[in-house]
């Protein structure tokens, strides 16, 4: 279930989740000590007045992944090139904040 780490959807839920199970691949967000990556996270959207959830993680992660492509890609960077870059990395966690992703494998035919 994508939503079992939201306190209220749980509460919403109540007794029609016995038996589920969830998995959270990230850094719980009440344990962001010895986390960069989750601490600027958790800094972000709190500047930004929103409560944190799963959805805004893959959000935030996502564009931070797009960021690191970019400059890894050099000063005139293309669509492609940002591609190359990113399929590149083989230990990404967003500064800690996700479990690692190996981007060499991590998507395309398998």
């Amino acid at each position: 279930a994508p939503q079992g780490y939201d306190a209220q959807t749980l509460k919403d839920l109540g007794d029609d989740i016995e038996g589920m199970y969830f998995l959270a691949q990230f850094t719980p967000f009440e344990s962001p000590q010895d986390n960069p990556g989750m601490q600027q996270f958790l800094k972000a959207m709190k500047k930004n007045g929103r409560a944190v959830n799963e959805n805004l993680l893959v959000g935030w992660s996502g564009a931070a992944l797009l960021v690191e492509g970019l400059k890894a890609a050099g000063k005139n960077p293309t669509q492609q090139g940002v591609i190359d870059a990113i399929n590149q990395i083989t230990d990404w966690n967003a500064g800690g904040a996700i479990r690692p992703v190996d981007w060499t494998t991590a998507h395309g035919p398998a």
